[in-house]
């Protein structure tokens, strides 16, 4: 999923060695076992991107929570700092430079559209960042080795830039005939995006018989946009557009009579959605992707993800994309720590991120992920996610409730 493709489609990063909440001079020498490590987290707290991070800040607290609960990592308790990247891109440089040169913590999580303008301030100073590649192609580019994606490994491109035919084979799926591919105009990720789409979808023979590249952002106003659709006789779209845009499109197609089988879009999945009832209607239909294993096909990880989210942070529903990225982004941190030692580095833990294999969050990803520094700005062979569709008030499971997995054409 892209960066500012996402914000749009409403739609970080002093030395190499450790540091942990007390002076930067302290990362020569061990510290007691006792002392705390402290860590950062950049998201959208404010402005038009908050409500697409909504939950990233709770998820990653009730991890480390439940963490704390449990001793910590190797008698180390974590602390949590937040900064806010104000949706700005000057937000999250200030947000950067505050936590990797004023609180000097130990690492960083980042989830954030804007991290192009801060990833380098903390390469520079050796802080780790752990993530998800919303943004741009820093997190597959070198020297950027310090950030590491619960994505996986992504090539200098940026997730953007991955083919892969994981969405075309959900409109196969889905029986659908002839897509659409709809982004905003201007919106460069956004745009990229759609085109790999439609590039996947050659090499997997799924038509795609419209594309358009022009939609003004945040537009509900798609009478003439809808007609297209219909002359073309498309009977799906993948849409990386704003979420209101989507559901424009769903209710003006039911309206003008064309009938689509396979609507996909990129965000909108999660209880914000179901708590909103004209959202529901306007939406029925939908089809959304899923990073982490739905509730509605339980197990002991997402029983235990459930189960922190309501004891530290009282949420109790169907968690959006901030929440998972937020829990499995702290979960491969704490990995991460468990693997570098009593008295970790920046280093050792580096290291052990990087030859951490087969990582999965304990059953919550869809596939293991390859985060080794070999493959580092290599896109992945496959990607796979969970796919869920709105019906009625309630997602419902596709495929059976497996994963959808896809190739990656090079």
């Amino acid at each position: 999923m892209r960066a500012v493709a996402r914000f749009v489609a409403v739609v970080a990063t002093v030395s190499i060695m450790a540091a942990f909440t007390g002076p930067a001079s302290w990362a020569k020498s061990s510290r007691p076992s006792a002392s705390p490590i402290t860590v950062g987290l950049i998201t959208s707290l404010t402005g038009l991107a908050a409500p697409q991070f909504v939950g990233a800040l709770q998820g990653a607290q009730a991890r480390i929570d439940l963490q704390n609960a449990q001793g910590g990592v190797n008698g180390h308790k974590i602390n949590l700092i937040s900064a806010d990247d104000q949706t700005s891109f000057q937000g999250a440089s200030t947000a950067m430079s505050e936590l990797v040169n004023l609180k000097h913590v130990f690492a960083i999580i980042d989830l954030s559209d804007f991290t192009t303008s801060a990833y380098r301030i903390a390469q520079q100073a050796g802080v780790p960042v752990v993530g998800f590649p919303t943004d741009g192609p820093e997190w597959g580019q070198r020297p950027n080795t310090n950030m590491v994606s619960i994505a996986g490994n992504v090539p200098p491109t940026g997730v953007g830039g991955i083919v892969n035919t994981v969405w075309p084979n959900v409109a196969k799926l889905l029986d659908a005939k002839n897509m659409a591919a709809l982004a905003i105009g201007g919106e460069a990720a956004a745009i990229q995006g759609a085109q790999s789409f439609v590039r996947a979808a050659k090499v997997d023979g799924v038509k795609v018989g419209y594309t358009n590249y022009s939609i003004p952002i945040a537009t509900v106003d798609v009478t003439s946009l809808v007609l297209s659709l219909k002359q073309a006789a498309v009977d799906g779209f993948f849409g990386s557009l704003l979420i209101n845009t989507n559901f424009a499109i769903l209710t003006a197609a039911r309206q003008a009579g064309l009938k689509l089988v396979a609507p996909m879009m990129e965000t909108g999945y999660g209880q914000q959605l179901l708590d909103q009832p004209s959202a529901v209607q306007a939406g029925q239909g939908a089809v959304f992707p899923v990073y982490q294993r739905p509730l509605n096909e339980p197990d002991a990880a997402t029983r235990r993800e459930q189960a922190a989210f309501a004891k530290y942070e009282h949420f109790t529903g169907v968690p959006e994309l901030g929440w998972t990225w937020g829990w499995i982004s702290a979960d491969l941190l704490i990995q991460g720590l468990k693997r570098a030692g009593t008295s970790p580095t920046r280093t050792s833990f580096l290291r052990a991120l990087h030859n951490l294999r087969g990582y999965d969050a304990e059953g919550l990803l869809p596939s293991p992920i390859d985060i080794s520094l070999k493959d580092f700005g290599t896109a992945p062979a496959k990607q796979c996610y969970y796919f869920e569709r709105l019906e009625g008030s309630q997602f419902v499971p596709l495929n059976g409730g497996k994963p959808v997995c896809g190739r990656t054409v090079k």
